[in-house]
């Protein structure tokens, strides 16, 4: 999966190549006895949870437009190569922290979560995912589960699962906590006992009815137009990732503090927020750029 990132040509799918550097790096360890072992790096940085904890709600809804629109072209490009991340949260997206420049610089870690689907007979057939497969797997998982994940409907796509994730992650990085298994008490985030988060998940499934707590705060329109299709209760109306429109991301990122130019499609958009980067941070070089130049 690894090499497939490095090789494989983003353009073809509308990105820029700059893409390939909003992920963490696997490398290889030495063996030790029956099992390799996998390093995985990444620039200095800080986790958006991290990134959000102490920043005014204000400064949050008109900074995390460009970040989640980074999430997902990188989330894009990894859908186009037949993979899912399977574990979008607050903790698995990372932030740059050492660019000379205002813009947040993504890069999302946890590829260990990623899983492989690749093209069959049936793109459908080929994305299924058996309820067996859906149960949480990691800590870091609680609360970012979609409403399917509760109830045995056979089987289920996994890049609306981790649609839904991202929009848990929206909500959470302006709440403080993922929409469902946390409450806010005098002694700090409590979580939700077992049967409490299922119970309410198989309710919401039922229902297909949100009951998590709305965000009064937000007035950005934009960012919770994305964050409510990304959580909608029904995979069958919940859109993917790889189908938001570059019209819909431009719309969210001219929401946000950042001012952007008049963009076209998703390869404008993305070259910009690169641009801007490169233009700030002179160590910043692109190889192609680099070798045609030399």
């Amino acid at each position: 999966m690894n090499q497939s990132i490095k090789t494989g040509d983003p353009r073809k799918y509308g990105v820029s190549s700059a893409v390939k550097h909003s992920f963490e790096q696997l490398r290889m360890a030495k063996k030790i006895g029956d099992y390799f072992c996998t390093m995985s790096t990444w620039p200095k940085s800080v986790s958006l949870r991290e990134y959000m904890k102490d920043m005014p709600f204000q400064k949050k809804e008109k900074t995390l437009p460009v970040i989640i629109a980074q999430v997902v072209l990188a989330l894009k490009y990894l859908e186009a190569l037949s993979f899912v991340h399977e574990n979008i949260n607050l903790d698995n997206i990372m932030i740059r922290s050492n660019l000379a420049s205002d813009i947040p610089e993504v890069v999302i870690v946890g590829l260990h979560s990623v899983g492989s689907r690749y093209l069959s007979f049936s793109y459908d057939i080929s994305w299924i995912l058996g309820f067996e497969n859906r149960t949480e797997r990691y800590i870091c998982e609680r609360g970012y589960r979609p409403p399917e994940d509760y109830v045995k409907v056979g089987v289920m796509d996994p890049r609306l699962r981790s649609s839904w994730m991202l929009g848990a992650t929206i909500y959470a990085a302006l709440a403080g906590m993922p929409p469902y298994g946390y409450t806010f008490t005098l002694f700090g985030l409590t979580p939700w006992s077992d049967e409490r988060l299922h119970e309410t998940m198989v309710e919401v499934e039922k229902s297909e009815k949100n009951t998590y707590s709305p965000i009064y705060q937000l007035r950005n329109g934009v960012l919770l137009k994305v964050m409510e299709r990304l959580l909608d209760c029904s995979p069958y109306n919940r859109p993917s990732i790889g189908s938001l429109s570059p019209n819909l991301l431009k719309e969210l990122v001219e929401s946000g503090s950042i001012g952007m130019p008049s963009l076209d499609d998703t390869l404008s958009l993305w070259s910009v927020f690169k641009s801007a980067a490169v233009a700030a941070n002179p160590f910043h070089r692109d190889h192609a750029t680099s070798t045609q130049n030399s």
